[in-house]
């Protein structure tokens, strides 16, 4: 009686945590649900039973969407309409090459089809791709910050200075002050910006809604390729 208060209560504080801390599948657990589920339908054998197993492993929000999807499988839902019902459970490519394999009996094929171009980029190299760029970001940030430290809390006092001495100002301070007018017109911009990216990180489904036109070329790319395959 005891271990299942115990396990109950346990399986209600992850569910809890998932879902606070729940966000889109990333590329890598998008592919592995698709060839679990492609080999599930191609071998014949249920998918719900998988998908609950792998759920317990699961940390994040990617354990609650597969417990979701297996429960819509359970209830009589097709495996590309479970996966289209569960938001973030694969990628929206993913979803796409799915639903054209079942419609076209062969799920194995077209899944393999859709998920050869990841593979021409391997995880090592998107790690390093990213890495690349989050330094690139981090950098630019801080010679703007930096930059906008000395145009708002520097020059000013620098050019006050140089008026009680009477002294011509140089040509690049002039430069300088022009910059730190249009910094300070257009201070709220940055803020507004960093605001949106900090909704955007927190709330997945803002981060579909910005994401979802840069995807649409990965959309029609998995419907050309399922129909190739047929």
């Amino acid at each position: 009686m005891d271990s299942t208060i115990l396990s109950t209560a346990s399986r209600a504080i992850r569910r809890v945590w998932r879902h606070a801390w729940a966000t889109g599948a990333t590329r890598v657990e998008s592919a592995a649900v698709l060839r679990l589920v492609a080999a599930s339908i191609t071998a014949g054998v249920p998918v719900a039973p998988i998908l609950d197993a792998w759920a317990e492993d699961s940390r994040g929000g990617q354990g609650t969407r597969l417990e979701r999807a297996a429960r819509l499988l359970r209830r009589g839902a097709t495996a590309s309409e479970a996966v289209t019902r569960v938001p973030g459970l694969v990628q929206e490519d993913h979803a796409v090459a799915l639903a054209f394999g079942e419609r076209l009996g062969i799920v194995g094929p077209v899944v393999r089809a859709a998920l050869a171009g990841d593979e021409l980029l391997d995880a090592t190299a998107r790690r390093e791709l990213r890495g690349a760029l989050g330094y690139l970001v981090v950098v630019v940030a801080v010679l703007v910050l930096m930059s906008t430290f000395l145009a708002v809390k520097i020059l000013p006092q620098f050019t006050k200075l140089l008026d009680d001495m009477q002294t011509r100002r140089p040509a690049v301070l002039e430069h300088w002050l022009a910059f730190a007018g249009a910094v300070g017109e257009w201070l709220w911009l940055p803020a507004c910006l960093a605001a949106v990216a900090a909704v955007v990180a927190c709330s997945p489904a803002a981060r579909l809604a910005v994401m979802r036109p840069f995807t649409r070329s990965r959309r029609i790319t998995a419907a050309l390729d399922a129909l190739a395959v047929a």
